[in-house]
């Protein structure tokens, strides 16, 4: 997704009490009980790449969802075919993406918007940020993993995601 015109399609809740992902309209909740092997029919249909990286995880991008009207796509991380980290990009309304990269302005506008839905979802969790050019973050440590949104400064992109404990 490059452009911030796409059509969302469906609209997605997160659940703060095991960190699960529902997608409105999917039978399954994303959630570390899923496997890349047994991924449900609905949710394979969303689903437009599938990477082997040869050492335990396999990537599963998945598109057509939407973060309260803005459009998302999801990362589903799998380690041994458990599902174990969800990472996610949102593309903000009126924000600039111009050559399907996010400006500055657009990464803090990323950021703020995705620590307002995360701290809605899982309670307070905004910190400070680290220094210049990162004016906010989100961690938060639940019984069932982490959740959380910052600057990736490798890139000076907006990451978001979230990590699941061992079992």
């Amino acid at each position: 997704m490059t452009s911030a015109s796409a059509e969302p399609s469906k609209p997605v809740t997160f659940d703060a009490t095991d960190g699960s992902i529902i997608i409105e309209g999917l039978t399954a909740k994303i959630g570390p009980e899923m496997l890349a092997t047994q991924l449900p029919d609905d949710l394979a249909a969303m689903v437009s790449s599938k990477r082997d990286m040869g050492n335990g995880w396999v990537w599963v991008n998945v598109g057509g969802a939407a973060l309260d009207g803005n459009p998302c796509t999801f990362s589903l991380g799998f380690l041994g075919d458990h599902l174990s980290e969800v990472c996610w990009s949102v593309l903000i309304a009126g924000a600039d993406y111009t050559g399907g990269w996010s400006s500055p302005e657009a990464v803090t506008k990323e950021i703020t918007f995705m620590i307002g839905v995360l701290s809605q979802a899982f309670g307070p969790g905004q910190l400070p940020g680290r220094g210049a050019g990162e004016s906010a973050r989100y961690a938060k440590t639940l019984p069932w993993g982490t959740v959380w949104c910052e600057l990736d400064p490798r890139g000076s992109t907006s990451a978001s995601g979230l990590r699941y404990s061992a079992p």
